[in-house]
Formats: C-alpha cells, structure tokens, sequence
C-alpha cells in the first residue's frame, strides 16, 4: 500500500523513536546479550525480544526468573549501558525507509518532533549518532 501525503492535512507529525525510526531495539538486544555474557549469563535472541517495552526493573525481573537467578541490577545495568554506549559510538542505524519519510514531511512543510518513553538526553544522543540528526524541531523524553 501506498500512502499519499499530499492528499493528507496535517499540521505536524509526532514520531516515537525507538523501533519505529531507530533500530535501537535490535541494537539493545545485542548489547544486552554481550553484557550478560560478560557477566557469565548466556541468553538468545527470544528473551531478549520479550524485554522491548519494559522498563528496567520489570526487564531484569524476567530476566532473573529466565535465567533461575537474581542478578545484580547495578553490575547488569552498567554492563548493558557500556555494551550499548560501544554500539552506538559507531553510529545508531534508522529504521527502513525512515529518511525518506521524513525527507518527504519536510518537502510538504510539516514540523516533526519526537515523543519518547527514553530520557529526553538520551533520545537526543541517539538522533545525533544516526542520520536523523537535526532533523526534528522537538524531542520530548520520558524524564522524573
């Protein structure tokens, strides 16, 4: 199916981020995979997909209860965190087709921004790693 935005009346388009315009998802899955091998844990691909959408606490409760084991959420969330800093230091993938829609919002004078449940400095550090840099006129995280 294709959509035609000219015949579409919007004033603006508001985006999630991840899994929709970054392939942060599957990036996190790999680094989550290498942090818990670091830390002697051996997991695949399927336990991993059933943490996208948790928050951290719930995630390394799943993984506890997979695993048969309670793991130290300090030592597993510092493990992840340098595993996914590596990944993205060599750049932050887009999602299929996600420059081109956004090529195409910007020909039609649409404002875009960004609506996430990741902080607001680290969605901002994850657009700018990717293609996607500067090209949203708002990012707005999830931030206590």
């Amino acid at each position: 199916m294709t959509l035609d935005l000219d015949s579409l009346r919007f004033d603006a388009v508001i985006f999630d981020l991840d899994g929709l315009l970054l392939d942060t998802e599957r990036v996190g899955m790999e680094a989550g995979i290498e942090a818990l091998a670091s830390l002697g844990h051996s997991v695949d691909d399927e336990i991993m997909r059933s943490l996208i959408g948790l928050d951290g606490p719930a995630g390394l409760a799943r993984l506890s209860a997979h695993l048969g084991v309670t793991l130290d959420p300090q030592a597993t969330m510092s493990a992840w965190r340098q595993a996914m800093e590596t990944r993205m230091t060599a750049g932050v993938p887009t999602m299929a087709h996600a420059t081109e829609l956004l090529d195409r919002l910007h020909a039609l004078g649409l404002p875009n921004a960004v609506a996430t449940n990741s902080r607001t400095q680290g969605a901002l550090t994850k657009i700018e790693a990717s293609a996607l840099a500067g090209r949203f006129e708002v990012v707005v995280g999830f931030d206590l």
